[in-house]
């Protein structure tokens, strides 16, 4: 589970009625920097390589259908950036979907 994610895991008691899926047995778990949004100074090609490594982890993972239900129900603005739910960050470097994609 990425940082940012734990930190979305920890304002998720603001929404209504809001609870915390068991993501125990999480794929992601321990391997933080492989979802984490690019780093200040750190190459597109090297996000990309992460984020890529990430998908594949969540795809094979047992868990992925509670955290896309979870992601799903964040508020925007409550969405921890890097991939998410096996999903890539909106990039503006990419062409897909007018200037954005998610994997």
């Amino acid at each position: 589970m990425t940082g940012a994610l734990v930190a979305a895991l920890a304002r998720q008691a603001d929404l209504p009625g809001g609870r915390i899926p068991d993501f125990s047995g999480a794929a992601c778990l321990g391997l933080w920097d492989l979802f984490d949004e690019g780093g200040v100074g750190e190459p597109a090609e090297k996000v990309s390589a992460r984020h890529d490594r990430a998908v594949a982890l969540c795809r094979a993972c047992p868990v992925l259908d509670a955290c896309k239900v979870w992601a799903s129900g964040l508020p925007s603005k409550k969405r921890p950036p890097g991939v998410l739910a096996g999903r890539r960050p909106w990039t503006k470097q990419d062409p897909a979907a007018g200037g954005g994609r998610h994997a």
